[in-house]
């Protein structure tokens, strides 16, 4: 018997779920499908706490996941655990003001060590608040047991309980989501580029195997490691699996207001950009885009879905300034799963200008609702979006400007419009080929290794 133990240390702390933090939940709840699992295999979920790893019977529920139903009942317990949350809340509230966010972004650009410095002592803080649910003993690894470390666990302090797995016994595989820290520096903070750096250092030298979310992201990560630490980087088996993507057609019930105009008002082609805002998904190169449009008199709207993020001051007033905001140029931050699901049904096609990307789940998830795709010229898109999407160069913003022009002209190419049996990997089935690949990597590496003892 094979057991696969997911670190989530992470996930089981957070209250609202992002990027990789939903990627663990997804794969820890298909693999409670027996049907997902290799034969002889146990998945168990466990999580970072003083300084060794612990199982838990399962991960939390989060706020997007929790029944909205409202009766006399659950008035009462939310009444109780409101006086009882009180406290928590008000220094929440407090670290969402925006005098706070003034403070933190103040150190941040002027102390970036104190900043990295504080990071680190709040998250050991919350991880070791978050876990006390869990079982008060420490897991012991055995030889043949898989510690997969898949959550987001470069701000965490693993590296003395993945060396005592390792040293039991266990084959340590890590996953890997993107590289961009160290590849394209200037879209991340310093102290996150300096923390990436110093997370693959150790990693190199702990893990037996990466298992990426893409094929570029594995030969990126793989061709770092041999430029850091070739020695240590020859031993590593390197793999890929693609995410899967459960997102559907929502039913479509409250959707705003001034959301339905955006994308319905006077039949003009309104276009779709779903991310955060931040640097590398090219914001700036589409709103260029648009505005040449715009001076050309075409009768365009684009709609920019996504919470604002960092190093975006500038586009932000650019944005929030703009002569057309409102009019033919709409922001959202807020969005429902219903009305994200309405946007993918009623836009005339997503724009996913990114400059680099370990995935790039919004195009699967316009695709799934049969919304054609427009994309930047990257290897991973390539990779995730074959011939059906439509790509343009991000050297000149003009590539973009005449495929639009196209589309107004003579609507979107057949080539580009998406098939009525669309599919991609599910949950269940991302994670099935997830697992086997990594009880194929451990039995590899296992069989190496007995190479060189011999």
């Amino acid at each position: 018997m094979t057991t696969i133990y997911i670190e989530c240390t992470n996930t089981y702390a957070t209250e609202v779920l992002s990027g990789i933090q939903r990627v663990v939940k997804k794969v820890v709840q298909a693999a409670a499908d027996p049907s997902v699992l290799p034969s002889d295999t146990l998945v168990v979920p466990i999580i970072l706490k003083n300084n060794r790893f612990q199982v838990i019977d399962a991960l939390p529920d989060h706020h997007y996941e929790k029944a909205q139903v409202v009766n006399a009942q659950t008035m009462w317990v939310k009444g109780q655990q409101a006086i009882k949350n009180a406290p928590r809340l008000l220094i929440k509230r407090l670290m969402q003001s925006a005098r706070f966010e003034d403070v933190k972004n103040n150190i941040r650009a002027h102390f970036p060590q104190l900043f990295a410095w504080l990071k680190r002592q709040y998250v050991n803080f919350k991880f070791y608040v978050q876990s006390t649910k869990a079982d008060s003993s420490a897991l012991h690894f055995k030889q043949g047991d898989i510690l997969f470390m898949l959550d987001s666990s470069w701000h965490v302090p693993i590296w003395d309980a993945v060396n005592a797995a390792k040293a039991e016994g266990a084959t340590v595989i890590f996953a890997a989501y993107d590289l961009i820290p160290i590849s394209h520096p200037k879209f991340c903070d310093e102290h996150l580029v300096t923390m990436f750096a110093e997370f693959y250092q150790q990693a190199v030298r702990a893990a037996s195997g990466f298992i990426a979310i893409s094929a570029s992201v594995r030969d990126t990560v793989r061709a770092y490691l041999r430029s850091v630490n070739p020695e240590a980087a020859s031993r590593l088996t390197f793999e890929f699996f693609h995410l899967g993507a459960d997102f559907s057609q929502q039913q479509q019930t409250q959707v705003r207001e001034t959301l339905q105009a955006a994308l319905n008002g006077d039949r003009v082609n309104s276009y779709l950009i779903v991310s955060t805002i931040e640097p590398r998904k090219n914001h700036a190169y589409l709103l260029d885009a648009f505005d040449r449009l715009w001076d050309q008199g075409v009768r365009v709207n684009l709609v920019i879905v996504g919470r604002v993020g960092w190093k975006v001051d500038t586009l932000m007033q650019r944005l929030l300034t703009h002569p057309q905001l409102n009019h033919q140029l709409f922001l959202f931050h807020d969005l429902t799963d219903a009305e994200l699901s309405y946007c993918y049904t009623h836009a005339r096609a997503l724009i996913f200008p990114s400059v680099i990307e370990g995935f790039g789940l919004p195009i699967i998830e316009a695709l799934q609702h049969g919304l054609p795709v427009i994309a930047s010229d990257i290897p991973v898109h390539r990779e995730i979006g074959g011939e059906i999407v439509q790509y343009v160069s991000l050297d000149d913003v003009q590539s973009l400007v005449q495929v639009l022009e196209q589309i107004d002209a003579h609507g979107i190419a057949p080539v580009h419009q998406v098939a009525a049996d669309y599919h991609w990997l599910s949950w269940q089935e991302a994670t099935r080929i997830l697992l086997h690949k990594l009880v194929q990597m451990q039995q590899k590496i296992v069989h190496e290794q007995s190479l060189h003892t011999h």
